[in-house]
């Protein structure tokens, strides 16, 4: 019997959409993206919230455009723009940030987050490289001497 990890199932691009969510996702980053670490696609398998983060989107996107996306579509979109493309680095990053306030994340990750364009978790951390993953301890620990000090953050 064969595994089904080993198995190719099909994939979606993060930078494009596609007509199906698969439990796999191809991570293609586009040039300039900030903390763009790949230089060639990834596999990762995707979790079911994640599945359905992407599924919203694509619901998102007929509900603006009024068609399915096609393979050059962005799936997360400026939904301020007429035509689909791509959110900019800031409107992706405040966009972040209003969610994080909105669901109670700490101010200490919010913070690392505006300074690695990471948001870690005990679920993920395994995925980073030990520099990676210092970058995100230091930020933290940053916020909190900071903070401790009175520093205006």
């Amino acid at each position: 019997m064969s595994d089904p990890d080993s198995s190719d199932p099909p994939v979606m691009h993060l930078t494009q959409a596609s007509r199906f969510i698969s439990q796999w996702f191809t991570i293609v980053e586009p040039r300039g993206w900030r903390n763009a670490m790949v230089q060639q696609p990834r596999r990762i398998r995707l979790s079911p919230e994640a599945r359905q983060a992407i599924e919203r989107q694509l619901a998102a996107f007929r509900e603006k455009f009024g068609r399915d996306p096609n393979d050059d579509d962005p799936i997360f979109f400026d939904p301020d723009a007429d035509d689909p493309v791509p959110l900019s680095d800031e409107k992706y990053e405040g966009m972040m940030i209003e969610a994080m306030v909105e669901v109670g994340i700490s101010q200490a990750m919010i913070f690392a987050f505006r300074r690695t364009g990471r948001i870690v978790t005990e679920r993920n951390k395994h995925l980073l490289t030990a520099e990676e993953l210092r970058e995100w301890n230091d930020a933290v620990d940053e916020y909190h001497r900071r903070v401790e000090s009175s520093d205006v953050i």
